[in-house]
């Protein structure tokens, strides 16, 4: 999903090249009078002259000490340093021992802007991902935001991560599972891509998904008595000609790839194992779920062909990239007006990122659909924490993007909609009006509940009618949010 709105102009112009002179012009430039606070943007602007020296000599020296994921020791040490130079509250080993926080707060109250700064290299490439780009841009994008907090005397907080293993490991979902980012009302992050000259891209990326296949098979002599062999390279290269097969029958937002291994191979051997990876990447995690039933059967038919063994194993890799339609419009308003054009068809549109992850906050499909007193009790809990998160981009969702969401996060998204939902005839879905129809239905036995509901007790309620007849966890938000609100001005259709 990418920000389209309505200061955004589709740019396909030539694209930057290194040697490439041109300086960019801004796209709309009568915009620029429609920018929110051009002061606080002109010290932004300053600020950022002012550091581009040390942030260029950071920049080099982490590029020139790569380190792989989790392992980014003399990078955390460097970065770190230098936030506690400007002045920031540095937490070292953050949830993890090669991640950090860098923070600082300006009066009370106000809201917490979160940046990312990315740090660790590819195997044997070092940072041709530009990850010493991105903790840069995380540095000055923080520093910046503290100066105009103290400069214009706003009160608010900006909270830097250094976020490890990105390209292995997926350091932000871990970091998001320990509750690093759940102070923070907005979470910010760039990364370096190609694209047209001047071009800030506003696109999304894919959702990922990991396969591993092991083809086990029985070794012989290749020319002696080749057929006392099942031959696992064979399995690996049917494979891999199977995938390549199928692609054609894919769309082309879709993108299948990966790579097959052996061990102890020799020629005049007959290899009886080999191993795959692959990664099947989509616009949505559904779309991946859908291509995977697709890709399985192409390891299980070539171990069939062979007379090998096959163990398929699976895991989920990053979601894909939502961006925010409001923030987004910002970046795009300022950028036409200012310094360049917007892109939608290159940046990380085709590539994946753990920060989709972040994007959607800490809810966790699997745990959907519980009934157990238990569980619910520590399901709801859980998802309170994510409640900011959601009500972050309740401004960006409308009903039609609900379609999308399995039934019991849809009813939770309608909950937190509803303050803005207003008149009713916006309510005109069917699903919408089933929510509303099942809420009045089940109104008398939530107001049952209602002493343990607010005080968290939900060990202490035997009659779980509700609970077990609903089998999902929405009609518990739905019941807290009852509770919460007054019920007598509580305006449902039908």
């Amino acid at each position: 999903m990418f920000c389209d709105c309505q200061h955004t102009t589709k740019n396909y112009g030539p694209i930057w090249r290194p040697d490439d002179g041109s300086k960019p012009i801004p796209s709309r430039p009568d915009n620029a009078p429609n920018i929110y606070r051009p002061d606080i943007l002109q010290n932004i602007e300053e600020t950022l002259r002012d550091l581009d020296e040390e942030l260029r000599e950071l920049s080099l020296d982490v590029h020139a000490h790569p380190e792989i994921a989790y392992e980014e020791r003399y990078t955390h040490d460097v970065l770190t340093k230098f936030m506690e130079k400007h002045g920031f509250e540095v937490t070292n080993h953050y949830h993890l021992e090669t991640a950090w926080r860098a923070t600082f707060t300006n009066r009370e109250g106000g809201r917490t802007i979160g940046v990312n700064s990315e740090m660790d290299a590819l195997p044997g490439v070092g940072h041709a991902c530009g990850h010493n780009l991105i903790a840069i841009s995380g540095v000055g994008v923080s520093i910046a935001i503290k100066k105009a907090l103290e400069k214009f005397n706003l009160p608010g907080t900006v909270e830097l991560l250094g976020t490890p293993a990105e390209e292995v490991g997926s350091g932000k979902v871990v970091l998001l599972d320990k509750g690093a980012y759940q102070n923070m009302d907005a979470c910010l992050m760039c990364h370096p891509a190609p694209g047209p000259v001047g071009s800030v891209s506003l696109s999304g990326s894919l959702a990922l998904e990991k396969i591993t296949v092991e083809f086990t098979g029985h070794t012989a002599h290749a020319a002696l008595s080749p057929w006392e062999g099942r031959n696992a390279h064979d399995a690996a290269v049917l494979s891999y000609n199977n995938v390549s097969a199928l692609r054609q029958q894919l769309l082309p937002s879709h993108r299948i790839h990966g790579i097959f291994e052996g061990k102890d191979w020799t020629p005049n051997i007959i290899p009886d194992y080999s191993k795959m990876n692959y990664y099947v990447r989509a616009p949505t995690r559904s779309e991946v779920k859908a291509t995977m039933k697709r890709v399985i059967p192409c390891f299980e038919a070539a171990a069939l062909a062979t007379g090998c063994k096959v163990k398929v194993t699976t895991s989920p890799g990053p979601l894909d990239l939502r961006q925010n339609s409001v923030l987004g419009g910002e970046v795009a308003n300022i950028t036409t007006a200012r310094y360049g054009d917007i892109d939608y068809e290159w940046g990380i549109k085709n590539a994946s990122t753990d920060f989709g992850d972040v994007c959607y906050g800490t809810v966790n499909p699997k745990l959907m659909g519980m009934t157990c007193s238990r569980e619910l009790c520590q399901l709801f809990r859980r998802c309170i924490q994510v409640l900011p998160f959601l009500r972050l981009r309740m401004a960006e969702i409308t009903l039609q993007d609900l379609r999308h969401l399995p039934l019991p996060l849809r009813h939770i998204m309608l909950v937190l909609m509803l303050p803005r939902l207003s008149p009713l005839r916006e309510l005109g879905s069917s699903l919408t009006m089933c929510f509303f129809l099942r809420l009045r239905r089940h109104m008398t036995t939530m107001l049952r509940f209602k002493t343990s509901l607010q005080e968290n007790r939900f060990s202490e309620v035997k009659d779980l009618t509700l609970l077990k007849h609903s089998h999902t966890l929405s009609h518990v938000f739905m019941t807290r949010w009852c509770l919460n609100t007054k019920i007598n001005e509580l305006k449902l259709p039908c």
